[in-house]
């Protein structure tokens, strides 16, 4: 029995192992592009803010401009 488990194992294991490369490898490429698109919407979110104290009406059209993805 144990010799059977072994053998269906030895079986499994190069395909999940390629599976797994396979997943994180597109994974990584998605992993990028929301990366870049996070920081580039935290960029505009730190413009805005660093307008707050200054009166909302001579920063309307910046702040209504503004829509996060």
């Amino acid at each position: 029995m144990k010799k059977q488990i072994l053998k269906i194992a030895e079986v499994f294991r190069i395909p999940a192992l390629l599976i797994c490369f396979t997943g994180c490898a597109t994974m990584a490429q998605f992993g990028q592009y929301a990366y870049t698109q996070t920081i580039s919407l935290n960029v505009d979110a730190l413009n805005i803010m660093g307008t707050a104290t200054d009166k909302f009406s001579s920063h309307q059209a910046d702040a209504t401009a503004f829509k996060p993805l």
